[in-house]
């Protein structure tokens, strides 16, 4: 047959198609043993992250804890200290002789009696 010098047409010729044999890899699953290892090792570290996670929470709380208590003895130690200075001042006998005079109290050194440590 001829083509008359198209050689794009074949008359009554089919062309030779090639076949291409794929091969394909078909790819396993792991097996289950090694699946439940994966899993287990996954929850153990997310069990030992949220424990450390809980123990940094509750580490904090008592951290809170004790600022307000330091706080707290501080102001209370002021407070000490104030009153300490207002019994000092109560306790001057210059103003304890000044507070009888005005209630109308006499001295009478008959009657004034020194005590010793030992009494």
């Amino acid at each position: 047959m001829r083509n008359y010098g198209n050689l794009a047409t074949t008359l009554g010729r089919k062309p030779k198609q090639r076949q291409v044999k794929r091969t394909f890899i078909r790819r396993r699953g792991l097996p289950p043993k090694e699946k439940l290892l994966y899993l287990g090792t996954v929850l153990l570290f997310a069990v030992i992250a949220t424990f450390i996670i809980m123990q940094h929470v509750k580490l904090s709380e008592i951290n809170q804890q004790v600022h307000a208590v330091e706080r707290q003895v501080t102001k209370m130690d002021e407070k000490n200290s104030s009153l300490q200075l207002k019994i000092t001042e109560l306790k001057d006998p210059e103003r304890i002789k000044r507070e009888a005079e005005k209630m109308g109290l006499k001295e009478d050194p008959n009657r004034v009696r020194k005590q010793t440590l030992g009494e």
